[in-house]
């Protein structure tokens, strides 16, 4: 059997909270809770806040902490941060999850409640499978991507870095979406979509290019 761990989660908001109950229901414990916006000594679920990111100076290195985070990018500077800090990433997926033993996912990320990836789909690093979303065979979600609840990658599609798949949105078998892209809740992406854009409707249009 393997050991428990001790898992202190980067963010005391409501994606935290969230984190923080997957790993009591993996059967690890919650070290506190790190966020430098929600004062020491708060009372978040079971736990309490420890400080922000100077208060890992009192965990010893090496310790595993989740990445709380729902912000892509604030996910991703802080992942790195904490690895240059020495500490580990931990990957938390939910007992209900579904993963295909040929799939991959990579450290830090989080596959929630009901949330599907099937064969040989390849996740990376810091990425949110959030709940009931469906990660199909052989699709390739880039590092520290979003998928929102209920969010459909059909077979072969590719996600790319720091995007985030909306609510109930979907992408077909072999989608293609870039870096930096929002696709809006219900949205279905039918073609190609370049980085730094919105798209929203059926089929999904870009709305805007983000710099």
């Amino acid at each position: 059997m393997a050991s428990r761990r001790t898992v202190s989660i980067y963010g005391a908001k409501g994606h935290g909270k969230v984190i923080a109950e997957m790993v009591l229901e993996c059967g690890d414990e919650v070290g506190g809770f790190l966020d430098d916006g929600v004062p020491a000594g708060t009372p978040v679920l079971s736990s309490v806040v420890l400080g922000g990111f100077d208060a890992l100076a009192r965990l010893p290195r090496g310790s595993w902490v989740a990445l709380g985070i729902g912000a892509n990018r604030v996910r991703e500077r802080i992942a790195q941060r904490l690895v240059d800090a020495g500490f580990r990433l931990a990957t938390v997926v939910h007992p209900s999850a579904v993963i295909s033993p040929s799939a991959t996912v990579g450290e830090g990320t989080v596959v929630m409640a009901l949330a599907v990836v099937n064969a040989e789909a390849r996740v990376g690093r810091g990425v949110i499978l959030n709940t009931r979303s469906v990660t199909e065979h052989e699709c390739v979600v880039d590092d520290f991507a979003h998928l929102s609840p209920g969010a459909t990658l059909g077979g072969q599609a590719r996600i790319g870095k720091r995007t985030h798949v909306g609510l109930n949105a979907s992408v077909i078998h072999l989608g293609t979406v870039g870096d930096d892209v929002t696709v809006g809740a219900g949205a279905c992406v039918v073609r190609p979509v370049d980085s730094n854009l919105t798209v929203v409707g059926v089929p999904a249009r870009p709305l805007a290019r983000r710099s």
